[in-house]
């Protein structure tokens, strides 16, 4: 689940953490998220696969997402693999999206850079504690959402810079906490990130 709260940008990430219990609204909301995401990621195959398995990783956190919260007492097992995914989601998934529309648009030296750094952030993180590993997060995602709206930008691509938007405002105007209109936050949350993942979809083809 993804939040940009007021110390920084979360694009996809421990929102579960403060929820307990048997929660179906948030078990459905993430169910839709994760369907956006496999379709996304089907689709994109056969045009940019690494920006494809991005969405993927995304998918997977939002599909733990929906066992954990369609059961009153979740397994340990699934709170790990959920909490996993969601932060695999941010460190992992939002940069591979970035690395993808380099390779899309041909940067191939910005996306070897961004591999790298990628790359040396997760064997670093298997060294480092949670707390860590969420602060780096931050700036990772940052950095590649920033990245895609600069390339989007460049070459016009309308749908990848909208994409982008909704992330953002997703988590500025929206958040992961309460209720907004008798709706859970959170489950508004996921809702807007289905239509950003359409967007990104839109962005490829």
């Amino acid at each position: 689940m993804c939040i940009k709260n007021k110390e920084g940008l979360h694009v996809y990430i421990f929102a579960e953490v403060t929820m307990g219990g048997r929660q179906l609204s948030t078990a459905l909301s993430d169910f839709f998220l994760a369907l956006s995401a496999y379709f996304v990621a089907v689709k994109l195959k056969e045009v940019c696969v690494i920006a494809g398995l991005g969405i993927f990783i995304q998918g997977m956190a939002a599909s733990m997402g929906v066992a954990r919260f369609s059961m009153e007492k979740p397994y340990k097992d699934i709170i790990r693999a959920h909490m996993l995914f969601s932060l695999l989601a941010t460190f992992v998934g939002i940069p591979l999206l970035s690395i993808g529309f380099c390779i899309y648009y041909q940067f191939t030296m910005l996306s070897w850079i961004l591999s790298a750094v990628c790359f040396l952030a997760i064997t670093f993180s298997f060294f480092m504690d949670s707390e860590v590993k969420r602060s780096i997060s931050e700036p990772m995602a940052g950095m590649a959402i920033i990245i895609i709206i600069a390339l989007c930008l460049y070459h016009e691509n309308l749908f990848g810079f909208l994409a982008c938007i909704i992330y953002i405002l997703s988590g500025v105007m929206v958040g992961s906490e309460g209720v907004w209109f008798g709706i859970l936050r959170i489950d508004l949350l996921h809702y807007t990130l289905v239509l950003g993942n359409l967007a990104f979809y839109k962005s490829f083809t």
